[in-house]
């Protein structure tokens, strides 16, 4: 490791150790009701004994080797920031567990149960907080030519070619690539006949050689004519000889004349074999990271994500959202609301259940067979609001469908009760549901679930993409129209699924109230 990069790796630890303790202060500084911060007189005069003293230390070095063990001190450069999020979560979750008991039996008898969880609260923020600021420095520093990293790409020139672009356009990231190793043929499309460019440098020739750079500045530390800055120096295709040897053979010669950082293989997924392992063999010998960029397909919708078996990468593609802390707090959220509801809607429940029963003979609540997340089925609840056994004369009523595709939708059904009729203009009978969102079968929002019947009559494919979540009470759909029109139906769905976060769960609760009031589209 460079003195500056070891530097500032000294200074990223040491910060982390300064925000835990500060931390550590706070939550004992806060008085007993939590209200204010009133007891720094207090922390000031505590005894610093050498039981406190080496009790805070020994700590604080746990603390540092949690973080270290959950990678914290890796590199995020290509990491989304929830990665980092969810990383100083759990190394939080498990530095603050034990607290309490290890104070207790230590006789550090400032801290109470409030103490401990303020103090893994507060933790948690500041250091999301200090990671983030540091990674806003870090790019800025990163666009002046400061803290970049070299690399060396090897793969087929036309993904090679695309990688380096991209490292280039996000010049945050803050790396420079010294040199392209070609294992192909130029695609067409990266090359004019004479040669590949990469913003007026000239990267791979189309005979295979090296070219110089043609105009611009391309040290990594300067600008060119136009005044953008530029992440890459030169690059490189073996003329002759194309084979993963002369590859390697290359590749070994420039780590030992230079510092190189990082290697990326970029080249199609199926042609990786015969490099891909002495490529790993090479970089692990060289004590040099590699990262694949593999071309797997194009991904219309999906996302792709880097997981691990028995400490083998195992490439993950999902269409639905990703499973990231954001997951974890919209759990918590249904959780939360579905309790209270139930316990603040328990008179209704039971004012609509006398109802239920005394309008017509039957049970109080329909259980029905719906298809929820990955297809799976479960039994969804609502208080009954037809005649008993309605399903059973539902293939009589097939020919007055009002809807459009596969769903069933009659205005004026027939065998719906007076009180059905009353529950469903205002949206009450789907309140049981919220006992599905406690048992974790369905969400407060997301598409809603349909019946097997429906399900089943599905035939355009793309369609099935809304089981890549969890159904939900309310939607998208259920608070703009309602409107039995399939089409529109299902595209809300994915409008929800594409375009999916926190807030809009919040927004789309929020209309909820005002469409249900309303009753439009409410059959």
């Amino acid at each position: 490791m460079a003195p500056r990069r070891k530097a500032l790796m000294t200074l990223l630890k040491l910060t982390d150790l300064a925000v835990v303790t500060a931390a550590l202060v706070i939550s004992v500084a806060v008085d007993s009701n939590g209200k204010a911060i009133t007891g720094w007189p207090a922390v000031l005069e505590m005894r610093v004994s050498l039981r406190n003293f080496l009790f805070v230390g020994a700590y604080l070095v746990a603390w540092h080797f949690i973080l270290k063990m959950r990678g914290l001190y890796n590199s995020y450069r290509l990491s989304p920031a929830s990665r980092e999020l969810g990383d100083i979560a759990i190394a939080v979750l498990v530095a603050a567990a034990p607290l309490l008991p290890l104070s207790f039996f230590i006789g550090f008898d400032h801290l109470d149960e409030r103490d401990a969880i303020t103090f893994g609260v507060v933790s948690f923020v500041a250091l999301g907080i200090e990671r983030r600021l540091l990674r806003a420095v870090a790019r800025r520093a990163r666009g002046w030519g400061r803290n970049l990293r070299e690399v060396i790409i090897v793969g087929d020139e036309s993904c090679a070619l695309d990688a380096a672009v991209k490292l280039v356009q996000r010049e945050g990231l803050g790396y420079r690539v010294i040199e392209i190793l070609g294992t192909g043929s130029v695609s067409p499309d990266a090359s004019d006949g004479d040669g590949a460019y990469l913003d007026g440098n000239a990267l791979v020739s189309g005979n295979g050689h090296a070219r110089p750079a043609a105009r611009g500045y391309a040290n990594g530390n300067g600008r060119n004519g136009n005044g953008n800055r530029h992440a890459t120096t030169s690059a490189h295709a073996s003329a002759h000889g194309r084979g993963p040897e002369s590859v390697l053979h290359k590749l070994e010669e420039l780590l030992a004349q230079q510092p190189i950082d990082e290697v990326f293989l970029a080249m199609p997924l199926d042609r990786t074999q015969p490099l891909l392992q002495p490529l790993i063999s090479l970089c692990e010998e060289q004590g040099t990271t590699l990262r694949v960029v593999a071309s797997l397909a194009v991904l219309d919708w999906s996302r792709a994500a880097i997981d691990t078996l028995a400490g083998q990468p195992v490439l993950t593609i999902s269409s639905g959202p990703p499973d990231t802390l954001r997951l974890v707090v919209k759990r918590a959220l249904d959780l939360g609301v579905a309790t209270v509801g139930l316990a603040l809607f328990l008179p209704l429940f039971i004012a609509i259940a006398i109802a239920v029963r005394l309008d017509s003979k039957g049970p109080v609540f329909f259980a029905q067979d719906r298809v929820g997340l990955n297809r799976r089925r479960f039994k969804a609840l609502k208080f009954r609001t037809m005649i008993d056994g309605a399903e059973l004369l539902q293939p009589q009523l097939e020919p007055l469908n009002e809807a459009e595709g596969p769903v069933f939708k009659i205005e004026a059904d027939p065998r719906v009760t007076r009180v059905g009729r009353v529950l469903r203009r205002l949206s009450l009978d789907e309140l049981p549901q919220l006992v599905n969102v406690l048992v974790g079968d369905m969400s407060l929002v997301g598409p809603r679930p349909l019946p097997v019947r429906d399900v089943s009559r599905i035939d355009v494919r793309w369609h099935k993409r809304r089981f890549s979540v969890k159904p939900g009470i309310t939607c998208l759909w259920q608070i703009n129209s309602r409107e039995p029109k399939f089409d529109e139906w299902i595209r809300a769905d994915m409008e929800y699924i594409d375009n999916w976060s926190l807030a809009l769960d919040l927004k789309i609760l929020a209309k909820t109230l005002p469409a249900v009031i309303s009753g439009q589209g409410a059959h």
